[in-house]
């Protein structure tokens, strides 16, 4: 499996030095305070004197209230280059706000000497002398709302493969809403973050045989991680309810927890996860007695400026029973695919590159593969293309996609969509 991640690598060209900078800055712009530091600390790894990653990192661990490894990272600047007045500047503001008004004062003087005029010394030298408290840290907690309107055609609808053993051979116009918030508690280097979401299809029209598989799923969960030296662990946990008809028709409930590890290996993020998913249909045969399915999946996360390559190799793995054995399982179309006792294989691969700073192209192309206790081989076939085109505070996206299953006669289908919408964010 791997040497497909390695030939890519191969034909492509190796990132220039400056790129892991340039993300740990888009990462402090995004308040992804765990990912500025891992690259942070991989450019200064690699440029012990880069001044431009040592103002950054002052900067990141002053607003974590860490002044003394701030002040350390600043006065290593100005042992460098004693002429850096971004960085006096910088050591003068972390002084006061970590209580030491008489040293900052010292620094800004040392500052003014050279620019009498320098604005926000003066500014700062002002607050100094009229006592004024410095301004507090950043808070810790982070919402983040997002809404995505979209609306389009769907020739063939059918619940996604994996998800449940529901089709149809309906096609229809789809309006789409996908809800989604997250809140993060970050401090540093281990954040926490609550999930819920809400996804919701409807028919165009009020095709009833549409509304009748067209989903609507409710998702609650969080995520964790923690840096362990050059690793990054975290756990996921998510929790989910299936219904379809909007909340008319219940089908299911999910629990998939998972953990996983990354590293970055040169140009490389590679990253595995193994978990589980614990599936409870309702009213949706075949009705099993039990319903656990493992999971493992590898990845490899390449940038190439201005492209960006993901690799995912894995698969799945159910030895759940459902009330009807695996031979009728396979043999009755009305059960579309089984949910119980099969072997997947997963391959996912994905580009992205952006032309302009905020106009962007995407591709992706993946395969599914399964193999049924009672003897059904099925695979399907997905390829999706589309674009972004990004604002300040929203985005429009449009996505064509065709996928191709092939099992029996009575299963085998072809499926074509096209969406486009609008998606719009507060963080």
């Amino acid at each position: 499996m791997i040497p497909c991640s390695l030939l890519v690598i191969i034909l492509a060209a190796a990132p220039d030095s400056q790129s892991a900078l340039e993300q740990a800055n888009q990462a402090l712009m995004q308040d992804d305070q765990s990912t500025a530091s891992r690259l942070l600390e991989r450019t200064l790894a690699d440029d012990p004197g880069n001044a431009d990653a040592l103002l950054a990192l002052a900067r990141l661990k002053s607003n974590q209230r860490h002044f003394g490894d701030a002040i350390a990272a600043l006065q290593k600047i100005l042992t460098l280059d004693a002429c850096n007045d971004d960085a006096r500047y910088e050591l003068a503001l972390t002084q006061w706000r970590a209580g030491d008004s008489a040293t900052a004062q010292q620094t800004l003087n040392m500052l003014l000497e050279r620019h009498p005029q320098n604005i926000p010394a003066l500014t700062l030298r002002e607050d100094l002398a009229v006592g004024r408290l410095p301004p507090p840290a950043p808070s810790p907690w982070h919402p983040m709302v997002r809404a995505d309107l979209s609306v389009g055609y769907d020739s063939n609808i059918a619940l996604d493969p994996g998800t449940g053993a529901l089709t149809s051979r309906t096609n229809a116009g789809v309006l789409g809403l996908d809800l989604a918030g997250t809140l993060t508690y970050n401090t540093g280097d281990a954040p926490l973050t609550l999930i819920a979401r809400l996804v919701s299809e409807k028919p165009i029209g009020g095709s009833t045989d549409a509304a009748q598989v067209l989903p609507t799923v409710v998702e609650v969960g969080g995520m964790y991680s923690q840096h362990l030296g050059a690793w990054l662990a975290g756990f996921d946990a998510r929790y989910q309810e299936l219904f379809t008809d909007t909340f008319n028709d219940h089908r299911q409930r999910e629990l998939a927890p998972s953990v996983w590890a990354a590293i970055q290996l040169g140009p490389h993020r590679v990253r595995g996860l193994v978990g589980a998913e614990l599936r409870q249909p309702y009213d949706l045969q075949p009705e099993p007695r039990d319903n656990l399915t493992g999971k493992a999946f590898l990845r490899d996360e390449m940038v190439f400026r201005p492209v960006l390559v993901l690799i995912d190799l894995g698969g799945r793995l159910n030895r759940g029973v459902g009330t009807e054995p695996p031979a009728v399982q396979s043999s009755d179309p009305l059960l579309a695919t089984p949910l119980y006792g099969f072997v997947e294989g997963d391959v996912d691969l994905y580009v992205k590159t952006r032309f302009w700073q905020d106009f962007a192209l995407f591709a992706l192309a993946a395969g599914q593969f399964r193999h049924f206790d009672g003897g059904l081989k099925e695979s399907t076939y997905q390829g999706q293309a589309g674009l972004q085109w990004t604002f300040h505070d929203f985005e429009l996206h449009a996505e064509y996609a065709y996928s191709r299953n092939l099992s029996d006669a009575a299963r085998s289908y072809q499926r074509h969509q096209v969406f486009g919408g609008v998606r719009v964010w507060y963080q």
